[in-house]
C-alpha cells in the first residue's frame, strides 16, 4: 500500500512540477513583453522630449540671433528707427517715443550689450490649431552698460509666418521701469 501512495505522490508531484514549469514560462514571457513595452515607451518618450527641447533651443537661438544686434544698435542711439517694434499692446507709438527720449536723456548711449538669452518660449497655435502656423513669442534678457551703470535689458520678440519682430523692450528692473513710467506720465501695464 505504501508503494501505491508513493507512486501516486510521485505522479501528483510530476503534474504539479509540470504546471509550475508551464506557469513559470508564461510568467517569464509576460515579464519580457512588459519590459519590452516599457523600453519602447521610454525610448519614444525620450525621443519626444529631445525633439521638444531641440525645438526650444533652436527657437531661442533664432530669437537671440535676431534681437541682439538690433537691440545693441537701438540702445546706442535710442532712435525709434533702430527699434522696429511690431504690435506692442502695452504702449502706443507716442508712449514709446517718450520712453526712448527718457532713456536717451537719463541713461545716454548703451556702450555694450551682452548676448540676449531666452528666459521663456511661448507657442500660440494658429487658426488651424497647429503650432506650425501659429505665433512664437520669446522673452529675452541681457545686460547692457550705460556709462558706469549696468542694467537689465528685457526684450519680447515674436515669430509669425517665419518673420521675427520685436514686441517690447524694457530697461532696468521693475522699480526702474515704474520710475520711468511715472516720470513720463505712462499708465502701469495691466
Amino acid at each position: 500500500m505504501q508503494g501505491v501512495f508513493h507512486l501516486l505522490f510521485l505522479s501528483q508531484a510530476g503534474r504539479v512540477r509540470d504546471k509550475l514549469t508551464s506557469t513559470l514560462k508564461r510568467s517569464t514571457t509576460s515579464v519580457i513583453v512588459v519590459v519590452l513595452l516599457l523600453l519602447v515607451t521610454l525610448g519614444w518618450s525620450f525621443s519626444l522630449l529631445n525633439s521638444v527641447v531641440g525645438a526650444y533651443q533652436k527657437t531661442s537661438k533664432e530669437a537671440s540671433d535676431y534681437a541682439t544686434p538690433i537691440v545693441s544698435k537701438g540702445i546706442s542711439t535710442w532712435n525709434a528707427e533702430d527699434f522696429p517694434l511690431v504690435d506692442d499692446p502695452s504702449r502706443s507709438k507716442d508712449d514709446w517715443q517718450r520712453m526712448l527720449a527718457y532713456y536717451r536723456t537719463k541713461l545716454g548711449p548703451g556702450t555694450k550689450l551682452e548676448r540676449l538669452r531666452s528666459t521663456g518660449v511661448d507657442m500660440i497655435p494658429g487658426k488651424d490649431g497647429t503650432e506650425k502656423n501659429g505665433e512664437v513669442r520669446v522673452a529675452l534678457l541681457g545686460q547692457a552698460t550705460f556709462g558706469k551703470e549696468i542694467l537689465d535689458v528685457n526684450c519680447l520678440v515674436r515669430r509669425l509666418n517665419n518673420t521675427w519682430g520685436i514686441i517690447a523692450i524694457d530697461i532696468g528692473d521693475e522699480a526702474f521701469q515704474q520710475k520711468v513710467r511715472k516720470e513720463i506720465g505712462l499708465k502701469e501695464p495691466k
